[in-house]
């Protein structure tokens, strides 16, 4: 599980060299017909008349290069970590679909790269909910009531640093960028979120935590945070430069776009 597919493997390769080859790139997609159709869809929705994409070079020129890469490693990423059922799968999946939504939503909002891209990176903090022993067979979600930055707390499960771990380990395995790897190492720690520092890795660490934070009050249907959380949440709005308001309408929308239901 921790290597990426070989298919994916060579679409990368294609999208990272200097000169695109749209027919070669177009070829190493068709190898996989779940990519190639999951591109062609999102092609179609990102449309405003919805128009069905015609072809994998369609959707290719409607997402652009960078956007289509991202694309394509969330469906890869997704079906790998699903490929044999468990109880709470389908909730999983469903809190990671949120938040990546809104880690999107905020990437765009605060001007961070492409948001199809913080999209993945979201996936990627996700991915110790699907790879825990205990959460293969554990039956109820019982979240913590503090710190609802940390993934740890999310769910109560035995050596809940796996759920840190695990993403950190899969993302060094399908080689992501190296800013993102730190991101994913060190968004749970309230004084890496500090406004004073402007790296690309504190601005990815504030919005993996608070995309944390939003996905849970939306999905868990709470809104209390403790004090610590508290202070996180006024950091990541400083570091990411957005408001109260840009929050309230993320949340919104991401909402009514996903239509997640809470196990408990």
């Amino acid at each position: 599980m921790s290597r990426p597919p070989a298919t994916l493997t060579a679409i990368q390769g294609q999208l990272n060299k200097p000169v695109q080859d749209v027919k070669a790139l177009s070829q190493a997609i068709a190898r996989e017909p779940a990519f190639a159709q999951h591109l062609r869809h999102t092609a179609s929705q990102s449309s405003r008349e919805k128009l069905p994409s015609k072809d994998i070079q369609h959707g290719l020129m409607m997402h652009g290069f960078e956007r289509s890469g991202s694309i394509i490693m969330q469906q890869a990423l997704l079906s790998r970590l699903n490929q044999h059922y468990f109880p709470l799968q389908r909730y999983f999946i469903n809190f990671a679909q949120l938040r990546g939504h809104v880690a999107a939503s905020i990437a765009k909002a605060a001007d961070i790269g492409i948001p199809e891209q913080a999209c993945t990176l979201s996936y990627f903090a996700c991915v110790g909910l699907f790879t825990h022993p205990q959460l293969k067979i554990q039956l109820k979600w019982q979240p913590l009531n503090a710190c609802a930055y940390d993934i740890r707390s999310l769910i109560r499960c035995v050596k809940p640093e796996q759920l840190r771990s695990h993403s950190i380990s899969m993302a060094e395995s399908w080689q992501q960028p190296r800013h993102e790897i730190v991101a994913l190492g060190n968004y749970h720690d309230v004084h890496y979120i500090d406004a004073q520092r402007s790296s690309i890795s504190v601005k990815l660490a504030a919005l993996l935590g608070i995309s944390l934070m939003i996905t849970r009050e939306l999905y868990f249907a709470s809104a209390q945070r403790c004090a610590l959380s508290q202070v996180y949440w006024q950091n990541a709005l400083n570091v990411l430069q957005i408001s109260e308001e840009d929050v309230q309408s993320i949340s919104q929308n991401a909402f009514s776009v996903c239509h997640s239901y809470s196990p408990v």
